[in-house]
């Protein structure tokens, strides 16, 4: 499978979807485009496809496309800590090994809980920071979320 194109991805003028070499990933249209793949029916018989989206509508929908590659990234580092976290809680219900010492075990487990959380923490804020890059909401370090 082919990989896609390295963000961050960002809107240009014209509603372009660019890479930072300026390459264009697509081109978002406000008007009415359609390719009729089902020949059994025509788009004039379906009320959504008669229709030209608002500006507001476009640049949400460029938007959305330009944080694809932050979304997908969060999204697996957000899976990979999931599943450490749910690996980790299964160790935890398992019983100690005679010889354990508890005071070991406790901290081992306190530290690995730490380590967890950050990366929690920190797959949350790039989620929530690409959310709000497809949403148009500046970002808190003052860029405007590409």
């Amino acid at each position: 499978m082919a990989e896609f194109t390295k963000g961050p991805w960002a809107v240009d003028v014209g509603g372009s979807v660019v890479c930072p070499e300026r390459f264009e990933i697509c081109e978002v249209h406000s008007s009415q485009l359609y390719v009729d793949y089902d020949t059994t029916r025509h788009p004039s018989d379906d009320p959504a496809w008669n229709r030209d989206l608002s500006d507001q509508e476009f640049e949400a929908n460029a938007r959305l496309i330009a944080a694809a590659p932050d979304l997908a990234e969060t999204g697996e580092a957000l899976a990979g800590t999931v599943d450490a976290y749910l690996e980790w809680l299964a160790e935890g219900m398992t019983p100690t090994r005679k010889g354990d010492d508890p005071v070991d075990r406790f901290n081992r487990r306190k530290m690995e809980s730490e380590e967890l959380k950050a990366r929690l923490t920190s797959a949350s804020a790039s989620f929530r920071a690409a959310l709000n890059k497809a949403r148009g909401i500046p970002s808190a370090n003052g860029g405007d979320n590409g």
